[in-house]
């Protein structure tokens, strides 16, 4: 019963060991490592798809333009830069906190349909979905 109790007490000091070890090797090792490439971001930051892209909405920002003309500017050179994945008449979803009200608003830009499209506007011909009026 004794070395049970031994065994026990051996294994619980040896995890609590490790996860001491763990707790101070994550520590040490994130400082540097937590470090963007690109330099600190203290007070914001803007990512996209593309370098060129990023850059834009960064110079955007350097230059005393909102988040949000930043995010606008980054969106116009992704619809050219990388047209096959976002641009004009896409859609999405963007978070703006406004400082000096001390509010968020979430602006839902999500695509929508044509009024008059339908559910089977393109059974029977798919070709319709990728030449004429129908493909907007």
């Amino acid at each position: 019963m004794i070395m049970i109790i031994i065994i026990i007490v051996v294994v619980v000091v040896v995890i609590l060991l490790l996860a001491a070890a763990g707790g101070l090797l994550y520590y040490f090792l994130t400082k540097e490592s937590d470090q963007s490439s690109g330099g600190p971001y203290k007070r914001e930051a803007v990512a996209t798809d593309t370098p060129q892209c990023s850059q834009i909405g960064k110079d955007i920002l350097n230059a005393n333009g909102s988040a949000v003309d930043a995010a606008i500017a980054a969106m116009f050179c992704l619809g050219v830069v990388s047209m096959h994945s976002s641009g004009v008449g896409g859609g999405g979803v963007m978070l703006v906190y406004n400082r000096s009200l001390q509010e968020a608003k979430v602006i839902d830009f999500r695509e929508t349909a044509p009024a008059q499209a339908t559910r089977n506007m393109f059974k029977g011909d798919v070709s319709k979905s990728k030449k004429g009026p129908f493909i907007f």
